[in-house]
């Protein structure tokens, strides 16, 4: 549903777009675990343009490599007993 001047109902009430699953999972995760900044906003940053894709349809093709991106950024954190996939159940 939107308001008269075509805002959807949520960003009219809170004045602010509302976060995709990817960014709210992805900011759920980092705040678990002590996370270098700049990996921190690299993750962030994927998992906004994920949304930003899914939002649009525009650059699907371009998920798997985001997804990738992730996933070796994840990875590269060091605890092999944090499993990526966990985060999305």
């Amino acid at each position: 549903m939107a308001t008269r001047n075509a805002k959807p109902e949520s960003e009219a009430v809170s004045g602010k777009k509302p976060v995709g699953k990817h960014l709210q999972v992805m900011k759920r995760a980092i705040k678990k675990r002590q996370v270098d900044p700049v990996k921190a906003e690299m993750l962030k940053g994927l998992a906004r343009a994920w949304d930003e894709i899914e939002a649009t349809g525009q650059y699907i093709p371009t998920i798997p490599g985001i997804s990738k991106e992730i996933r070796e950024i994840w990875d590269s954190l060091g605890n092999p007993e944090d499993d990526i996939t966990a985060l999305w159940t």
